[in-house]
């Protein structure tokens, strides 16, 4: 069977699986103020986000020194999640941002406008906001920087509602859970699915446990519920027997087996729980106690008689009842120069008088080398800054990675809070060395001079032929001084310019060569001109010939034949024309 890697731990958990209910405050070298979002890894890098102090706080590999704490832009988050390829996605209370270990800025994924409360990026790589203020959970495809806003949840009526949803969850299959705070309830939205299904708290098919504001839900390697009930100061988790209370059932309090307002919880790869307690301001780290239905206690003993060595092994089992074996186990494993022996014996007691057994097995083995496996791994306890199987790793910040950049030296220093310092290249300064102070950036010379640096302080761009200026911005103005003839527009080019005429009529360096058609075209055009004045000049002289005539020396050409008019006029007013009769004729 094929398993999807997912960045988050899943442990395999047994029915009989119990924590240590007095939890471990996990408190580093300074003090929370609202740690809301928690987040670990498959390396057990954890991850804080702080509401109150506007951070997200890095523990690289369970480290005990914060290695980065991440505050650029950072304002209010709720939330944080983080992708197998380490990719940190933050709530910034009206957006997500997406940073690395490696940044000291962020890139903007989308803008909700709204805090999210829940952070969610399933196996898909689609984005899961559970936007509280709206009632509804939104995701978005990051594969596509054009991907649209979809509504996973929240819309519709009855089971589909939501009031105030906080934590959320996508297991592999992509279905969706939800605490549904407002409603008391955890909600499953199944792939491709708009209705919920209940399955804890209120308006559940079956009853199966009461819920009081839950605010954080994780699913184990089972698929098993681990739900954060707010309201209650508790943690619950489901079984194939139903919902049992595993933290905090004591009510809530700032003691070590108890929460105040708890929101957040997750696991580490050992099967420990780690649970944000805003309330007491703290993170609480709990446990993992047995992870069987049979409890085991081993003692070891070693002896050394004469240069050889012998060892027992005892295995005594008392039947609690019909399922469940307590065993109490007493080994030892040793090395042993020249021989080593050992012997096993199990005894099995019952609690009823009826079902008394006893049973002795005596097992003899020589070997140059014996060991016992146990069926859990536990770390072994490597002190201040080393870590792994023979402790052999050093977890110093400067060890574990690269923190200083533009090749900084990097200092371990236990002394300051970060746990270590940088000493920067000359032209950088900054906690990481991540200011570029140098006089030459990438942009101070524009156009694409070239910037060469004179001093620590000063530089000089070497300008392309077209631009001057300190930085290369002015461009050099060839037209300046060019005048171009008949319209023509000057161009600057590199280093030169043109004359662009206007027409084809038009050619020559200053356009002020015209073509032979169009000086054809304009002498025809100047000879009808002349003409038209030439016209005009005889039409108007004429006029002022027969005015003078007329006036000054009284000669009129065209008195006579005005008079011949008017007499003509005159005669044909005295013609009577005949009477007419008109017959009318009248009929009854």
């Amino acid at each position: 069977m094929y398993y999807l890697a997912v960045s988050y731990n899943q442990p395999q958990f047994h029915e009989c699986t119990t924590w240590n209910t007095n939890g471990i405050t996990f408190q580093p070298t300074f003090q929370f103020s609202n740690p809301y979002g928690i987040f670990i890894d498959t390396n057990n890098s954890i991850y804080v986000a702080d509401e109150q102090k506007n951070q997200v706080f890095i523990w690289v590999n369970n480290s005990i020194q914060s290695t980065k704490i991440i505050s650029n832009n950072i304002n209010s988050p709720y939330s944080v999640f983080v992708t197998n390829n380490g990719d940190i996605f933050a709530d910034t209370n009206s957006e997500v941002e997406k940073w690395t270990l490696y940044s000291n800025t962020g890139t903007p994924v989308t803008n909700f406008n709204f805090p999210c409360f829940g952070l969610f990026v399933d196996i898909n790589d689609t984005l899961y906001c559970s936007l509280s203020s709206f009632n509804m959970v939104l995701k978005k495809w990051l594969g596509s920087s054009t991907a649209p806003l979809e509504t996973a949840a929240g819309t519709g009526f009855s089971s589909a509602m939501l009031s105030n949803p906080r934590g959320i969850f996508v297991d592999i299959n992509f279905n969706l859970y939800v605490a549904d705070s407002g409603n008391d309830r955890v909600q499953l939205f199944q792939s491709k699915q708009s209705n919920g299904i209940t399955v804890a708290g209120n308006t559940s098919i079956n009853t199966t446990i009461i819920l009081s504001n839950p605010t954080g839900i994780v699913l184990d390697g089972g698929s098993y519920l681990f739900i954060v009930d707010t309201g209650n100061n508790r943690i619950v988790r489901s079984t194939s027997n139903g919902f049992h209370c595993i933290i905090g059932c004591n009510g809530g309090g700032s003691a070590s087996n108890q929460l105040s307002n708890p929101h957040r919880m997750a696991f580490d790869s050992y099967g420990n729980i780690y649970v944000t307690d805003p309330g007491n301001s703290r993170i609480q780290k709990f446990l993992l106690s047995t992870n069987s239905c049979e409890t085991t206690t081993e003692i070891s003993s070693t002896m050394n008689i004469n240069g050889n060595s012998s060892m027992s092994s005892t295995n005594v089992q008392h039947d609690t009842s019909p399922k469940d074996l307590t065993t109490t186990e007493i080994s030892s494993t040793m090395n042993i120069n020249d021989s080593s022996s050992m012997s096993s014996m199990t005894v099995q007691h019952g609690t009823s008088p009826k079902d008394f057994t006893s049973t002795f097995s005596i097992n003899q083995l020589t070997t140059s080398e014996s060991s016992i496996s146990s069926p859990f791994f536990v770390m072994p306890f490597c002190g201040q800054n080393k870590i792994g199987l023979t402790c052999n790793i050093s977890s110093a910040p400067c060890d574990m990675m690269q923190l200083c950049e533009n090749n900084g030296t990097c200092i371990n220093n236990n002394s300051i809070v970060d746990g270590y310092s940088c000493s920067c290249s000359q032209g950088f300064n900054g906690s990481n060395c991540e200011i570029d102070n140098r006089p030459c950036q990438s942009n101070t010379c524009w156009n694409n001079g070239i910037c060469n640096q004179t001093s620590d302080t000063t530089f000089e761009c070497l300008c392309k032929p077209e631009w001057i200026g300190i930085h290369c911005e002015i461009q050099i103005d060839y037209c300046q001084n060019i005048t171009c003839l008949n319209n023509g527009v000057c161009q600057p080019l590199l280093g030169d310019y043109k004359c662009e005429c206007l027409s084809k009529s038009y050619s020559g360096e200053y356009c002020g060569i015209v073509s032979r058609t169009l000086v054809i075209h304009q002498t025809v055009s100047k000879s009808f001109g002349y003409i038209c004045y030439v016209m005009i000049g005889c039409i108007c002289s004429f006029f002022i010939v027969m005015d003078i005539l007329k006036y000054c020396f009284g000669i009129d050409p065209a008195k006579d034949q005005l008079k011949r008019r008017r007499r003509r006029r005159g005669q044909m007013k005295k013609i009577k024309r005949p009477p007419q009769i008109q017959k009318i004729i009248y009929i009854n």
